[in-house]
């Protein structure tokens, strides 16, 4: 939503050239549902292949043991307490994303075709995964 000039968010300033600000993350170990729930929410098909300049390489945790995460969790209590909220989070919305790929598509013959193949490409894009 954009603030005008009135002050009310829900109207936009059409004299305001700057484009529109959002924020999105996702969590980097689960960057794939992340994503697909970016393509879900702003209703866009999603990309044959996700564009990496601007993705960090960071090293992935599985070789972590469990002595490696109590240690994060001692140190870092703040930082835990973040990932853990963010992946509950996540849980929370990619089961309500999955939900409502299944439910939509089951009758998909009553869809627009526009919907149907948004949604087969969510489907195609490993988004029930």
């Amino acid at each position: 939503k954009h603030s005008s000039s009135s002050g009310r968010i829900d109207e936009i300033d059409t004299n305001n050239n700057a484009e529109p600000d959002f924020l999105w993350f996702g969590t980097t170990e689960r960057m794939k549902e992340s994503t697909c729930l970016f393509y879900h929410t702003l209703q866009v098909r999603p990309l044959k292949r996700i564009p990496k300049a601007r993705v960090m390489n960071c090293p992935t945790t599985s070789w972590w043991t469990e002595d490696h995460r109590e240690e994060v969790k001692r140190r870092e209590p703040a930082d835990y307490a973040v990932w853990r909220t963010a992946n509950a989070i996540l849980d929370a919305r990619v089961m309500k994303m999955r939900e409502d790929i299944r439910r939509t598509l089951e009758d998909e013959e009553g869809l627009a075709p526009r919907v149907r193949d948004q949604y087969r490409a969510l489907v195609d894009a490993g988004c029930l995964e």
